[in-house]
């Protein structure tokens, strides 16, 4: 086993040890896959992936270890990457380095696996495969095998989109965007990605909120705390703006709330959903945190309603 990743072992190991391994997220596996860069084929920048539209949410093809046909959830909140515990991987548990308790039951560390996204490649990547994926992670559905997270995509510009029904991998380098609808700053703390938002509510109060990027829970809008009970029964309108607030039309969705207690601890007031997001075409530069949309073709803007509560 390479140096760094005995050490990463190690580490999380210790973690273990420390903090009772009682909560996945409080470590991350930080230092596990750092440093390990992406490799494209001889002459490619950006990789086309069939993307699979399950409830909303979004399914891409990934290889592991040369083998094809896993299919993993595309979760811009998840901070590692996941792999369900189920027949089709259960010969990559032979791999494992060590086993440590999770909060959904016995899980096992994967270190030294290949990933690959069509044309581009990362070697060297850690993953936790486990009963179920880290807390307020949603479980992805029964016929699909991971969960994508930050951990993974923080490397590339990831376009979503949904006419073309492809998720585009892009090298940072080479990518030169398209003039989009909007251009919003995002920043990302503690593996997790965050815009500002408007909110109204129903009795026509209007505040600024952080909102993360939550593009694997099914919802349009969830709030916790105080913007929950802001919007009551009423919903509330979430509005995303140019910052230089130069003439354009700021898209706005009009949507029934979900609860999210699973964002308490995480300073948001809330986030926006896949049901949101169905709205747009959707580019996330990670490198550069900057979230761009485009409104689709196939589906103008407009009211919709999204009363799922997980």
């Amino acid at each position: 086993m390479p140096a760094r990743a005995s050490k990463s072992v190690a580490l999380l190991g210790l973690l273990c040890l420390t903090a009772g391994c009682d909560d996945v997220d409080r470590f991350s596996y930080y230092y596990a896959n750092s440093g390990t860069p992406a490799r494209w084929e001889a002459g490619w920048s950006s990789s086309d992936l069939l993307l699979h539209d399950v409830d909303g949410r979004i399914t891409l093809p990934v290889d592991v270890n040369g083998t094809g046909g896993f299919r993993f959830l595309l979760d811009s909140r998840a901070p590692t990457v996941w792999l369900r515990e189920a027949d089709r991987t259960e010969s990559l548990a032979s791999l494992a380095s060590s086993r440590i308790p999770t909060p959904t039951g016995p899980g096992v560390v994967l270190p030294n696996l290949r990933l690959g996204l069509g044309s581009v490649q990362l070697r060297d990547q850690t993953l936790l495969m486990a009963p179920g994926p880290a807390p307020g992670v949603p479980a992805p559905p029964p016929n699909v095998d991971g969960v994508i997270g930050y951990d993974l995509l923080r490397r590339f510009v990831v376009e979503v989109d949904r006419d073309a029904s492809l998720v585009r991998v892009h090298d940072p380098a080479a990518w030169q965007s398209v003039e989009p609808d909007l251009a919003i700053p995002m920043v990302v703390v503690g593996r997790r990605s965050y815009v500002d938002a408007r909110l109204t509510f129903g009795d026509g109060e209007s505040a600024y909120r952080r909102m993360q990027l939550a593009l694997a829970h099914p919802s349009a809008v969830y709030l916790s705390g105080t913007a929950l009970e802001s919007a009551g029964s009423g919903g509330v309108i979430v509005t995303l703006e140019r910052t230089d607030f130069s003439a354009v039309s700021s898209p706005s969705v009009a949507a029934a709330t979900a609860d999210a207690d699973w964002l308490e601890d995480s300073g948001a007031a809330g986030a926006l959903g896949a049901s949101f997001f169905a709205h747009f075409n959707v580019v996330i530069d990670y490198p550069g945190q900057r979230l761009f949309l485009h409104e689709r073709q196939k589906e103008p803007l407009g009211v919709r309603s999204a009363a799922h509560v997980p």
